[in-house]
């Protein structure tokens, strides 16, 4: 099938349609070997592209859509909660408002539809939505998911946050953004959120400029305050997840000045460990904290490594952190990481760095 829309327009009237996350503008569903491009789709209470495997057992394979426009959209600009092969190339949603989770695009496979792979967005803009400019998530313990996503290329611009990926469990594949731009994002430019280790996350050749824009502090008080927001690039554990990371940042820039950090790991009260998480050949401004993580009793933040990444000035912010590398939060402690650059270190009191527990080179 195929399906050239010369810029015409699929539009809903919103006030008189009902609100519910099924109105959508476009839907694809159990289809094989579909070509679309060039369509408008406006004014959905739901999505504007809705993508999915059909519920008799037709999965949905083999998909490529080009140049459409999704714009005020109510539920998200698209969706894809289940299928396999699916290229969207070139692609803008924008201006998504109206009932949860509002994103530009979201991956979210459902309980019946387990699987989403080899899934590519390239070229593609999100702005000014709601919530994520474009996410990846899960239903959290639901085990068997897998997540073969790739982002490339893309900008997600004036969202809550830009690129995130969230409340994945029990589940396999491998999640990457690649040489993205996370543009004047009202909190993260990349949160990386609630997600076990079985599935591999790669943040690499982003550029967070300008995010932050609510001045988001980091409180530490609980877990649903929004603390950590206010990092550039964030990896938090905020639901007691076991065995929560592997994740990889890596060529990544910071240039947000009203980042509370630009690399934050953070683990709150009964959270379990983070853990495998590698930030590699890394920069950021000089005007902000390089890297901080924060601990809780009994949590550990274990088998790091941090390479190439530029130390840099003092700061002077909600936590006064004024290290490149910061250990905040008593209880904690920190092992096995390895730095290959001079790393100024700081740690709050009841924190543990002792010989044994942590390893650095040319600390200063």
């Amino acid at each position: 099938v195929e399906i050239y829309g010369n810029g015409a327009k699929i539009t809903q009237n919103r006030p008189a349609t009902p609100t519910t996350e099924h109105a959508n503008c476009v839907g694809f569903v159990g289809c094989t070997n579909v070509y679309a491009e060039s369509l408008v789709c406006e004014n959905a209470n739901g999505d504007g592209i809705y993508i999915d495997n059909h519920n008799d057992g037709k999965d949905l394979n083999n998909l490529r859509l080009y140049n459409f426009i999704c714009n005020n959209c109510g539920r998200n600009g698209g969706s894809i909660n289940g299928g396999s092969n699916i290229l969207i190339s070139g692609c803008v949603f924008k201006n998504t408002n109206g009932i949860a989770p509002q994103a530009g695009f979201d991956v979210e496979p459902l309980a019946r539809n387990l699987t989403c792979e080899n899934i590519i967005f390239e070229n593609c803009i999100f702005e000014n939505n709601q919530s994520a400019g474009i996410k990846v998530t899960g239903y959290g313990n639901t085990t068997g998911y897998s997540f073969y996503v790739k982002v490339k290329g893309c900008k997600s611009i004036e969202n809550q946050f830009g690129f995130v990926v969230n409340n994945i469990m029990h589940s396999s594949g491998l999640i990457e953004y690649i040489n993205c731009y996370s543009l004047k994002n009202r909190y993260c430019g990349v949160l990386d959120s609630d997600n076990d280790d079985s599935v591999n996350r790669i943040y690499s050749g982003i550029v967070s400029e300008g995010c932050n824009t609510n001045n988001q502090g980091q409180s530490d008080s609980t877990a649903s305050d929004g603390s950590g927001w206010g990092c550039d690039f964030y990896i938090g554990n905020n639901k007691n997840i076991t065995n929560s990371g592997n994740v990889t940042i890596e060529n990544c820039k910071s240039k947000s000045p009203l980042a509370k950090s630009a690399f934050g790991v953070v683990s709150y009260p009964q959270a379990d460990i983070i853990h495998f998480v590698r930030i590699l050949n890394c920069t950021c401004d000089e005007d902000i904290v390089n890297f901080n993580m924060r601990t809780t009793s009994n949590n550990t933040a274990e088998n790091f490594t941090i390479t190439d990444t530029l130390e840099r000035q003092e700061y002077t912010g909600a936590m006064d952190c004024d290290h490149t590398f910061t250990i905040c939060r008593g209880g904690g402690y920190l092992r096995n990481v390895l730095t290959g650059v001079k790393v100024k270190y700081r740690s709050d009191t009841g924190n543990t760095i002792s010989n044994d527990a942590f390893t650095i080179n040319g600390v200063i």
